[in-house]
């Protein structure tokens, strides 16, 4: 349900004005830290792949190749319904950006730069939840659906705690990353689905209407045969049982025996 939506959408904007107080940002520090600490030289190379894979270039790159090679293959609609969940997953994180305007945690614990000044939510997260959905979305009913899901989820925990490792981003931010995407994609989604139903059904109801009035019209012209028919039998009947007499007018006549043997006696 739309509303449904709206109201993850509310919670996640509300979620980022309280991760902007000093409360919040401090508990963000901590944990943010703790994670920090984990640093070694394998996972660094692994949040680094990540950080590239799904950036702004190369996740562009990745729904790009993504929506039209379904569309290639025949699925027009499939490529849409894709294109359709990645801008809406990956577009809400800049619009809640600006409106949150959560600056970024300090320079000196990060690994990546040339961030942007905003830090709710996470865009990477954002597109790595929503390519993850496109795709899943895509084999929902083929024996592939389940392993993309675990896969998808693996990836989405990873892009979250890559973000937090690499210092680009506070836990919150993450966090609040997977309940706007998913809320921005099913309320796309669902708008999307209510128009299209709204306009099968007109189609379906022209389509009831057109064929109603030809059984009308088939029915009509039917009846009219029949009754044609009919009474072009009924003519041909009494035309035979009409004989007139010599001398008489043309008209129904009927013979009595009595009278023809008295005129003949």
């Amino acid at each position: 349900m739309p509303v449904v939506s709206v109201a993850f959408l509310v919670l996640g904007v509300l979620a980022g004005f309280a991760a902007r107080t000093p409360a919040w940002t401090a508990a963000d520090t901590s944990v943010s830290r703790a994670v920090q600490s984990l640093r070694v030289p394998w996972l660094t190379v692994l949040a680094q792949v990540l950080n590239v894979g799904f950036g702004t270039v190369m996740g562009t790159v990745l729904a790009a190749v993504l929506v039209v090679g379904v569309a290639v293959t025949g699925r027009p609609r499939a490529a849409g319904t894709a294109l359709l969940v990645i801008v809406a997953g990956w577009g809400v994180s800049a619009l809640v950006k600006t409106v949150v305007a959560r600056p970024r945690p300090p320079v000196a614990h990060a690994l990546v730069y040339g961030l942007g000044p905003d830090s709710f939510p996470s865009g990477h997260v954002c597109l790595t939840l929503s390519i993850v959905v496109a795709v899943a979305l895509l084999v929902r009913t083929t024996r592939f659906f389940r392993p993309v899901v675990v896969v998808g989820c693996v990836l989405v925990a990873g892009q979250m705690f890559a973000r937090v490792y690499l210092g680009a981003h506070y836990p919150i931010d993450a966090l609040g990353s997977i309940i706007l995407a998913p809320a921005a994609i099913h309320l796309a989604v669902s708008v999307r689905g209510f128009g299209l139903f709204r306009c099968a059904r007109r189609t379906a109801d022209r389509s009831q209407v057109a064929q109603h009035g030809q059984g009308r019209a088939a029915g009509g012209q039917y009846r009219r045969g029949a009754g044609g028919q009919q009474r072009h039998r009924t003519q041909h009947r009494q035309h035979a049982e009409v004989r007139p007499r010599h001398g008489q007018p043309i008209g129904r006549w009927v013979e009595h025996p009595a009278e023809h043997g008295d005129q003949h006696a």
